[in-house]
């Protein structure tokens, strides 16, 4: 083991995220880049935070969960839609759905979960694909 463990985690976190870009619509859908992002975006978050309460029973203490899903998991902005993520927002989609009911099953535990839903961030990696919040009009 790398580290020593010196007692339990209060607060657990999960921000693994690949995204594939395609239209639902493609008749020549990547469905091994499509399997490959839904292990990473949601099996893997599901998986971590599905372990999390054992090791608080274990430890008899108590601890959070926080994953980070996407705005787009809830609705498309105009300013990302030529992006075209589907698979992504249905994969942060489905972590939500499935940490929610996680945190119906931990509500009498030691368990509390949080998910964060950030939206896009304008910076230099991404300026080819939104549009600078500068020049739009409000």
């Amino acid at each position: 083991m790398a580290l020593t463990p010196r007692g339990h985690l209060a607060l657990v976190g999960f921000n693994a995220g690949v995204a594939h870009r395609a239209k639902v619509t493609d008749l020549d859908q990547d469905y091994a880049a499509i399997d490959r992002l839904f292990e990473i975006n949601f099996h893997a978050g599901l998986k971590r935070a599905s372990a999390y309460p054992k090791q608080l029973s274990e430890a008899d203490a108590q601890g959070r969960f926080m994953a980070t899903a996407s705005e787009t998991s809830l609705s498309i902005p105009s300013a990302i839609r030529n992006n075209r993520v589907p698979h992504n927002s249905a994969s942060k989609n489905a972590l939500m759905a499935a940490l929610e009911w996680l945190a119906i099953e931990q509500q009498e535990e030691a368990l509390s979960i949080h998910v964060l839903i950030p939206g896009a961030i304008y910076t230099p990696m991404i300026s080819g694909r939104l549009k600078d919040p500068a020049n739009l009009a409000f």
